[in-house]
């Protein structure tokens, strides 16, 4: 649940600065207030980051055209990709936070074909293995 402090999300960074009180709390520029104490709110600093990783089969062979599906991570509605001709796919533009990373289709079955990742920063690794095929 986020919840909005003085018109921003409380959620972030804080900055606390305590100064001797001299009878007056008003702002004298951002960041600074006379006497009292003063709370800052900033917002997020993180530059975008980025998700990549690969889809193989089961003997590494890069598999071209899987559908690749993001979601969370405060995305308004989920992204895809399909992977290109060695199996790479990338995401770019994202913010830190909590993703689900979906991979299938109708001719591959994989053992995990969801993740959950949190990114603090770019992920280039977060590789699926298909299943070898059944016999």
């Amino acid at each position: 649940m986020n919840t909005i402090f003085g018109g921003m999300n409380a959620n972030g960074t804080w900055t606390l600065w305590v100064y001797d009180d001299s009878g007056t709390l008003a702002p004298l520029a951002p960041g600074i207030v006379a006497g009292g104490w003063g709370i800052e709110l900033l917002g997020p600093t993180a530059a975008a980051v980025s998700l990549s990783g690969r889809v193989t089969d089961a003997y590494g062979n890069g598999i071209r055209n899987m559908r690749v599906t993001l979601e969370g991570g405060g995305l308004i509605e989920p992204r895809w990709t399909n992977t290109g001709s060695f199996g790479y796919y990338n995401f770019d533009g994202l913010s830190i936070g909590t993703y689900l990373v979906t991979v299938g289709n109708k001719k591959y079955t994989f053992a995990v074909p969801t993740r959950v990742i949190t990114m603090n920063d770019s992920v280039t690794d977060l590789d699926f293995v298909a299943e070898p095929p059944q016999q």
